[in-house]
């Protein structure tokens, strides 16, 4: 998978080894899930157990989508439900999960308790954080994991996207 990436230090402290790469987060979150719905049709679990990462990286992928897996920090909140469904079932494009999962969130929790409802006009079903969970790696993404596992990503983990001088930029989960 090459290198390692090191936790930036302001994630560090605030989560030490809970905060991850995008891509040792979704491994880790399909190593936990139970395959108990397992009929092998070519479930996620199977498939990474099987392939290791290749199913998420593979040689020909673009910069942007390894910079996305690699330089990209997730936090699975403490609350976080086991994540159960690993279909890599592709039922929606990502602009329309990202919209209802935001939605879905606005239903059932103040607004102001998760950042990726942040400046969401309901009108437009829109934001700067919609477009930021909605360019072309994140679509390569879904595709490789499947609208499970993304809506669990976006409703169930603060992400932290990297920006130029080792900054990153929250866009889902409890402000911090």
């Amino acid at each position: 998978m090459g290198k390692k990436r090191r936790v930036p230090e302001v994630l560090w402290r605030l989560f030490r080894n809970r905060a991850r790469s995008l891509a040792h987060t979704i491994m880790s979150l399909i190593t936990q899930s139970p395959p108990s719905k397992c009929r092998c049709k070519g479930c996620l679990v199977c498939v990474s157990t099987e392939n290791d990462m290749s199913f998420l990286i593979q040689p020909d992928d673009p910069s942007d989508y390894r910079n996305l897996l690699h330089q990209c920090f997730v936090v699975v909140n403490d609350n976080a439900p086991p994540l159960s469904d690993l279909s890599l079932d592709n039922r929606w494009p990502q602009l329309q999960i990202v919209q209802r999962t935001i939605e879905m969130i606005i239903s059932e929790q103040p607004v102001s308790s998760n950042t990726i409802c942040s400046g969401y006009d309901k009108g437009k079903r829109s934001s700067l954080i919609v477009e930021l969970l909605t360019d072309s790696s994140w679509s390569l993404l879904l595709k490789r994991v499947g609208d499970d596992v993304m809506i669990y990503l976006l409703k169930y983990s603060s992400i932290f996207l990297p920006l130029p001088y080792k900054k990153h930029h929250q866009v889902a989960g409890p402000p911090y």
